[in-house]
């Protein structure tokens, strides 16, 4: 695929309006773009037309990613161009083919499976962000061109389309002869198992413990090796709070990056997270989780984790510069979305899951499924004619009060969870499990992790024995409950 060829700018200011205020004084105002890719040739050179295009979308809106996912999709359009040694506006029907089949050869990076080829669906988003990235350039600029780029066949145009109304929303869609077929339904939302996040924690505390190792072996200045010690034990707080959050309220990675500080201050007290919720609209609505004073605990704990090491780093003489962010990096910046899926994978790489899915949106999938399998008991309870058949009031309940935690925002996203749900609830007995039994379980084992953590700073024998104990009976619980193959 070769290098990126766009840089991601954040905060740019960019030349606004202008207007005459008197005869001879002109105002102007800037503009202030948060996201802005900026586009170049694989030889370096600038690339005008893209940089024109995305310079509309990235003021158009103030969502985190929409930007940089175009920016990252029309690369590969001028990466064909530059190859062919063709201007953008010279491309065709015929090269819209050949840039068809380039798109259907390209390789999955970093693939569990060696080799393995992008999706259709993958191919088909691609193609049609290219082309409405030509329509926009066609009726910015059109006029500078001998000939007309792209448009429907009555226009005599290089590029040959058709407009379809979507019979969904009503709207018109472009459609090109070219355009991959999307690949059929598939269910992909799995849900990650106690297991895994068991055998995930597990992998946290090795991580945190080998790098505490290396730095009493390593580091040669007091000073440097206290802060060093601060950071492997924020680091471990930081990546169970995660795990944490992950499990107790299902919000999205981007979610948990912006949780605001100030609103989360009295946790205990309130016993509720405000959340930010994304994908509906800028800023970004507010809702309130509420959890147990357990749950309150963990995340005051986290907050108090933070804050002593932020100070850390000041007596080092380190610059904090993500003091409004809640996740830090080890060098006290704000920790981005990316940085923590990145991470994340890491530790599934050391955990050994490399022959299975394992991402941060399983942990969401997981807490719908719960939660909708926990109502559904609730109103098997009250009235069990329901096991038999299900109704579309029942249905749309369950999934409004689960989208007001969620954030989803429309229950229809929620239908496919509701009626798999269901299936197994109404078709399997041993789905009806004691859900209980497990949370309480799962919950040992993280104060069970977090106790190994904490011990290796205490000089005690009996401790040690103690907490090996308790492994031996949580693992011994844990086949009891999930049986050995888990």
């Amino acid at each position: 695929m070769g290098i990126q060829l766009y840089s991601h700018l954040k905060h740019v200011k960019i030349p606004g309006n202008a207007w005459l205020s008197s005869r001879q004084t002109y105002v102007y105002r800037d503009k202030t773009l948060d996201n802005l890719p900026l586009f170049r040739w694989p030889d370096g050179r600038l690339c005008h037309l893209a940089n024109q295009w995305i310079m509309n979308v990235s003021s158009a809106t103030k969502a985190r990613d929409t930007a940089r996912v175009y920016a990252s999709q029309i690369t590969h359009m001028i990466r064909y161009c530059f190859f062919k040694k063709i201007e953008i506006f010279e491309l065709n029907d015929n090269h819209f083919y050949e840039f068809t089949q380039y798109l259907k050869n390209n390789i999955i990076k970093n693939a569990a499976i060696g080799g393995e080829l992008v999706g259709r669906n993958h191919v088909r988003a691609v193609q049609l962000r290219c082309l409405y990235f030509l329509v926009w350039i066609s009726k910015q600029f059109g006029q500078f061109f001998d000939h007309c780029l792209i448009g429907t066949e009555d226009q005599s145009p290089s590029i040959v389309i058709t407009w379809r109304i979507n019979r969904y929303s009503g709207r018109l869609d472009i459609f090109h002869p070219d355009l991959v077929v999307s690949e059929p339904y598939k269910d992909d939302k799995a849900v990650i198992t106690e297991a895994v996040i068991r055998d995930i924690q597990n992998t946290i505390y090795n991580m945190s413990l080998q790098r505490q190792r290396f730095l009493n072996m390593s580091c040669s200045s007091k000073n440097h090796s206290e802060v060093g010690q601060s950071a492997a034990v924020y680091l471990y707080e930081r990546r169970m709070f995660t795990i944490r959050m992950m499990k107790l309220t299902g919000l999205r990675p981007e979610e948990l990056v912006d949780i605001p500080l100030d609103l989360n201050d009295d946790v205990i007290s309130s016993l509720k997270i405000s959340i930010p919720t994304k994908k509906q609209g800028v800023p970004a609505p507010i809702r309130k989780f509420n959890i147990t004073l357990r749950a309150a605990l963990d995340f005051n704990r986290y907050l108090k984790a933070r804050k002593d090491y932020i100070q850390v780093l000041a007596l080092d003489g380190e610059v904090v510069r993500g003091e409004n962010s809640i996740l830090l990096t080890d060098r006290g910046k704000s920790l981005a979305k990316e940085s923590l899926t990145r991470e994340f994978a890491r530790i599934c790489e050391q955990a050994k899951f490399n022959d299975m899915r394992t991402c941060l949106s399983m942990f969401r999938h997981r807490f719908i499924t719960r939660e909708i399998h926990t109502l559904l008991l609730l109103r098997f309870e009250r009235d069990s004619s329901l096991k038999i058949s299900w109704t579309e009031g029942l249905r749309d309940d369950i999934c409004f009060i689960v989208k007001q935690k969620t954030g989803h925002r429309n229950i229809e996203s929620l239908y496919e969870y509701f009626h798999s749900e269901y299936d197994l609830l109404t078709g399997k007995s041993d789905r009806v499990s004691s859900m209980n039994q497990r949370d309480r379980l799962d919950a040992a084992q993280e104060a069970l992790v977090d106790l190994k953590f904490k011990s290796h700073s205490i000089v005690s024998s009996t401790i040690e024995q103690d907490i090996q104990k308790l492994e031996l009976e949580v693992e011994s619980l844990y086949k009891k409950i999930y049986g050995v193959d888990e």
